[in-house]
């Protein structure tokens, strides 16, 4: 059975993109090199100039930047949103729309990651929409720091993705569930919020950067606490990029992340290229997906999008 997910539709030549800043300010010469490899592949992109205001930490205020996103989704021309880049700031949206019933807008294509994995989570669980932890506009994209082919193949064709592999194990074992996930600290932050993420019956990704080892395992606790392992089906972890406490620590995060899941009899994968990772792998959240520790990796076993 194939996972009751409202999925959005491909794109096509000369579709357009909104692009939104729901968290950091946003440097003009990043979105301009994001805008331009976006229109490389025959795309035409839509945007506010106040994608470029900044109030504090903020690309912003909240109503402002909550204003883009809800305008794009309501209009019919705007066929797929890209976030403009990470930071700082998505989670003080949640409350305004909330004021807003999304439930009679077609899904369209979402991608985000880091700060915006309280939006994919909030669209994924609330409306069941497939969305996106993929690159953004003014990071990733805008360095080319992403799979390009595995990209548009989100965007422009409705097959199942080819697999995720080549990562480690860290835990044995083959799993089938829905994807679900992001990053982990962002995640943490859900807890105890009416939006906290669902994990019964899931395969969870997640990833971070800059995070150290004893944070690391903080957040894998606060997880266990709030029973997000117990009827979960496998865990993924990317790259974890610069999760260190220094050159000579004389451990591994690895090791700390084998510690942690001994005690759990589901398959943990460790060291894929999504998230904050260069290279980065676009990853639907809300389809039926294995994890298989003898590839090891991620078998897609649905499109994530529609004709």
């Amino acid at each position: 059975m194939l996972s009751p997910m409202k999925k959005p539709k491909i794109l096509k030549k000369n579709d357009v993109i909104g692009i939104f800043a729901p968290a950091s300010p946003v440097k003009r010469e990043f979105f301009q090199k994001g805008i331009s490899e976006l229109e490389k592949f025959g795309f035409k992109i839509k945007y506010s100039e106040n994608i470029f205001q900044k109030k504090k930490f903020l690309a912003g205020d909240d109503l402002t930047r909550a204003q883009e996103l809800i305008e794009f989704l309501k209009d019919n021309k705007v066929k797929a949103l890209i976030g403009a880049r990470g930071g700082y700031g998505s989670i003080r949206l949640i409350p305004i729309l909330e004021k807003i019933d999304f439930s009679e807008i077609k899904p369209k294509i979402l991608i985000g990651s880091s700060d915006l994995t309280y939006l994919l989570l909030y669209f994924n669980q609330k409306y069941k929409w497939v969305v996106f932890y993929g690159p953004m506009a003014c990071s990733s994209i805008a360095k080319g720091n992403y799979d390009r082919k595995i990209f548009l193949h989100v965007l422009t064709i409705s097959s199942p993705l080819p697999p995720l592999i080549n990562g480690k194990v860290i835990k044995h074992g083959k799993a089938i569930g829905i994807l679900t996930g992001g990053c982990l600290s962002l995640i943490c932050s859900t807890i105890g919020t009416p939006y906290e993420i669902e994990t019964t019956n899931k395969i969870l990704i997640l990833e971070d950067h800059q995070e150290k080892p004893y944070r690391i395992d903080r957040y894998l606790w606060q997880l266990k606490m709030a029973g997000k392992f117990e009827k979960i089906k496998g865990v993924v972890f990317g790259e974890m990029k610069d999760c260190f406490q220094h050159p000579e620590q004389g451990y591994e995060l690895e090791d700390i992340i084998n510690d942690f899941f001994q005690e759990y009899d589901f398959p943990v994968l460790y060291g894929f290229p999504f998230g904050h990772s260069e290279e980065t792998f676009t990853l639907p959240l809300g389809i039926k997906v294995e994890i298989d520790s003898s590839l090891p990796g991620i078998k897609f076993l649905e499109e994530a999008t529609v004709n």
